[in-house]
């Protein structure tokens, strides 16, 4: 359905041209801001209305931001927040690096590229919690790792051109298969029973496909009585995959804001997990389109719950595992990429886990009661 398309961490080919708006951008407000994130300020202050920018429509992808504007824990805190979608991840970047944006949502990829031409953005909290793709086989295969896919074989993909495809050439090669020679592309596209065709039928070995694209591949193959098992989704596949990012200096001057931004999505995420039910029903009235087939709003609404839970072993909201940080760093740097990073950047000053401590800092159990109590 496209209403609800995951972000394709917007295509590689495009994110290349990020660095010329970026730069530009830059000139225009003379040049960044070098202030340190955790230094010269208390970080207090009214910062006025806060919009969070969104890589695409206000939807399922994003439901901890939306049930913390609908149930007021925002506005609790004492701030004034609303959501917007935009023009994609590379767009939320340029915003807020530039200081067009204060805050925003990106994957990862997009942002870490854009870090690297202007760093004055940090990633505060890590929102997707799972890999954005992960590959995929039916139950039954005898494929336990990557390197077990047979030379001629294929994998199924929605797009020869998507954010999927860098880290998937990268897993191969990795794994001794060479990408086009050992191992074919199939494209389906977006109809997800043409995917869940292909792997019933052996025309492919294996499917990429980002997590919420997944469910209606899952259900496709449901009434075959068939069965799907990830290949990629162990720990040491894992990498970074979607955060909440903000301007440097917003940070520096609204720390306090920033915190509790942080402590509201946290009490939202809670908020779904507890009652999912009642989080649905919340997030009709959010996005009615998305929920015109019952049965597949909730079964993709599942998989959100479950992406978006925190990581472990730290399991505090918002905690980024430097880990994974590192893996997707290296993936950028991999020779042959059409658009990755020119050299490492610094994960220490990109990656700032400070305030994660302040966003567990609620009430639990009156979160926890809210949902119970709360109309489905």
């Amino acid at each position: 359905m496209a209403s609800i398309r995951f972000e394709r961490s917007r295509r590689w080919v495009k994110l290349v041209a990020l660095a010329l708006p970026l730069a530009l951008a830059v000139a225009a407000c003379g040049g960044g801001n070098e202030k340190s994130s955790s230094g010269g300020s208390t970080g207090g202050g009214n910062p006025g209305k806060i919009t969070i920018l969104l890589p695409f429509q206000r939807s399922i992808a994003f439901w901890p931001v939306h049930i913390a504007e609908e149930q007021g824990y925002f506005k609790a805190a004492g701030l004034d927040v609303t959501s917007e979608e935009t023009d994609g991840s590379s767009f939320v970047v340029q915003q807020v690096a530039a200081g067009k944006g204060k805050v925003g949502i990106a994957v990862t990829e997009p942002a870490m590229l854009g870090y690297e031409q202007n760093s004055d953005l940090v990633s505060v909290y890590d929102f997707l919690t799972g890999n954005a793709f992960d590959l995929w086989v039916l139950d039954s295969s005898p494929v336990q790792k990557i390197g077990d896919l047979p030379k001629g074989s294929s994998i199924a993909i929605k797009d020869q051109a998507g954010g999927e495809i860098p880290r998937l050439n990268v897993q191969l090669q990795k794994a001794g298969l060479q990408p086009g020679a050992d191992v074919q592309y199939q494209q389906f596209g977006e109809n997800a029973s043409v995917a869940a065709n292909m792997l019933a039928t052996k025309k492919a070995a294996a499917m990429e496909i980002s997590w919420n694209s997944l469910v209606g591949v899952e259900q496709a193959l449901k009434d075959q009585g068939v069965q799907l098992r990830c290949v990629t989704c162990t720990e040491t596949e894992t990498a970074a995959a979607e955060s909440v990012i903000v301007n440097k200096d917003f940070l520096s001057r609204y720390k306090d804001a920033v915190t509790k931004i942080g402590r509201a999505i946290a009490q939202g995420t809670l908020f779904g997990a507890t009652n999912p039910d009642a989080a649905l029903a919340i997030m009709k009235k959010v996005n009615p389109e998305e929920q015109v087939n019952a049965e597949f709003a909730k079964a993709y609404f599942t998989k959100a719950v479950d992406i978006m839970k925190p990581r472990q072993p730290n399991n505090q909201y918002g905690w980024q595992d430097p880990a994974v940080y590192q893996r997707s760093m290296d993936l950028l740097l991999t020779p042959g990429i059409p658009a990755g990073l020119t050299s490492k950047i610094d994960l220490g000053t990109f990656v700032d886990n400070s305030l994660v401590p302040a966003y567990n800092q609620f009430d639990h159990d009156a979160v926890v009661n809210d949902a119970k109590n709360a109309k489905t």
